[in-house]
């Protein structure tokens, strides 16, 4: 009876070991995903940014280039 007594405590304890391991290999990977999600939006931040900015040098060259055509028109829109 006191051998197997041990033998269940041994294979509890063993059971709790592997247990443990993969509980920390999991939080590792957790983590390692929540830095890369982070830093996946940090760049689509900074990407937005860069879009804003060229979105405006497009329409204010476009407004350019309508002054331009309006004024080869002699000041007339059609």
């Amino acid at each position: 009876m006191v051998a197997a007594m041990c033998t269940e405590r041994a294979a509890s304890n063993v059971l709790t070991e592997k247990l443990e391991a993969h509980q920390q290999e999991k939080r590792e990977a957790f983590v390692a995903v929540r830095r890369q999600f982070a830093l996946l939006r940090s760049e689509l931040a900074d990407h937005r940014t860069e879009m804003r900015a060229d979105f405006r040098r497009i329409h204010e060259q476009l407004a350019e280039i309508k002054g331009l055509i309006i004024n080869s028109r002699g000041g007339h829109a059609q």
